[in-house]
């Protein structure tokens, strides 16, 4: 086997074999394990010993760099081919003479890579035309990372240099600043990126979370010449084993951002779960339709984050009202609705409090009339008395159809516990 490469479009994994295969292995959900999908075998001319650092762009693109030259390619030709799945055969491959030296990232039809002169590059694979991006990240760094901040309209780029142990940092913004921006105080191991994050493992045994604010005003003030000083309370820090060095990052079927480390030299496998991480895939998580709610409140109970935060995300991208309707039906465990209702300030979160109390009300008179779930139902009766205790509405909640509705001798029993959960 000469390489292996993720293939996140499919969620599998490309090999690249000696036998000039390519065999694409996908995740088979039943057993969680990997099977062959397909197999295609490149054209004649085309050895996988003298082609390297591939990329999968899609299900139907796969690119490299050509080693050698030869009568189909010439030394650092960024070569692409593509797929045809009916017949198991791969056309024979554009090449570009872009005098590659390392492949970065892919993204749609782009390509990002550095040159044999150290710029960073990119090349449109339908157009063929290439621009620069930076020229920041010395030709001797061994790991390139890129972090696209659409935001912005910018890419940052990160290049780890193993002799000196520092990270370089270049911006698609400034293409033309040939001075060298390095990373300040990394002592660097290994790096990684996640979401909008950049992690570090140092010699020392410190991982280090630089955040999307803490990189932002960093690029500001490096190419900017801002004179604004970089907020370091935004680099979060923790200890870790020394000789760690980060394998990967990614979210578990719990949605917690799990980091690999590999401990070196002993070579075992450790999992973390930083809170930063967990926080920060917060606003990944609430893109889209159907936010898993259930699983996003159980990961935060289990690392003691306080509800309030998910609570500050959801202001900031969605309809409160919508998605704490959302949330209410959505959340199985309802005690988890209790949870963070107390932990909301009634200062602070009076319109959210006031929200979820008349959401309550109307789904403990839903799910009142099944008998199915009654433990279910105690839950969210739990919730919506914790809200109206945090509202300081005593006597409505006494008048309430839920209080109404149940014996006389109860009266007293719901008074006790709207004053327990005020």
């Amino acid at each position: 086997m000469a390489e292996i490469i993720a293939a996140p479009t499919f969620d599998g994994i490309v090999c690249i074999l000696s036998s000039d295969v390519l065999m694409f292995m996908s995740r088979d959900p039943d057993s969680n394990t990997l099977k062959k999908a397909q197999e295609y075998t490149l054209p004649k001319n085309f050895s996988s010993a003298f082609h390297y650092n591939w990329i999968c762009m899609d299900e139907s693109t796969v690119c490299c760099i050509a080693a050698t030259s030869n009568s189909t390619s010439s030394s650092g030709n960024l070569c692409c081919f593509s797929l045809n799945s009916s017949s198991s055969e791969i056309l024979i491959p554009r090449s570009f003479d872009v005098h590659a030296a390392k492949l970065i990232s892919s993204c749609t039809s782009e390509i990002t890579f550095q040159n044999f002169a150290g710029e960073i590059c990119s090349v449109d694979i339908s157009s063929g035309v290439t621009s620069k991006l930076s020229s920041c990240v010395p030709l001797c760094c061994t790991q390139l990372r890129s972090l696209l901040f659409q935001e912005q309209d910018m890419v940052i780029f990160f290049g780890y240099e193993p002799l000196t142990r520092k990270i370089y940092v270049g911006c698609s913004k400034y293409p033309d600043t040939t001075r060298f921006v390095i990373l300040p105080n990394t002592d660097c191991t290994s790096l990684f990126i996640f979401d909008s994050n950049l992690l570090v493992s140092t010699v020392q045994g410190i991982l280090k979370i630089f955040s999307q604010k803490y990189l932002l005003s960093f690029i500001a003030q490096q190419f900017e010449e801002s004179s604004d000083k970089v907020d370091e309370s935004e680099c979060y820090t923790r200890k870790i084993e020394k000789g760690a060095q980060i394998v990967n990052c990614c979210l578990n079927a719990m949605l917690e951002p799990s980091l690999i480390m590999q401990i070196i030299p002993r070579g075992n496998l450790e999992i973390i779960f930083p809170r930063p991480l967990i926080i920060s895939s917060l606003k990944t998580l609430l893109v889209g339709e159907n936010v898993p709610y259930d699983k996003i409140m159980a990961a935060l109970r289990r690392h003691r984050i306080d509800y309030k935060v998910l609570i500050d995300e959801i202001k900031k991208v969605k309809n409160l009202k919508e998605e704490l309707s959302s949330l209410v039906h959505s959340t199985k465990k309802a005690h988890s609705l209790v949870l963070l209702i107390t932990d909301l300030n009634i200062d602070a979160y009076s319109e959210c409090i006031h929200i979820l109390k008349d959401l309550l009300a109307n789904a403990v008179l839903e799910e009142s009339s099944s008998e199915e779930n009654r433990t279910h139902v105690r839950e969210l009766e739990e919730a919506y008395l914790a809200a109206m205790a945090k509202l300081r509405l005593l006597e409505e909640v006494l008048q309430s159809s839920l209080i109404l509705g149940a014996p006389k001798d109860q009266r007293d029993l719901a008074k006790t516990r709207i004053l327990f959960l005020r």
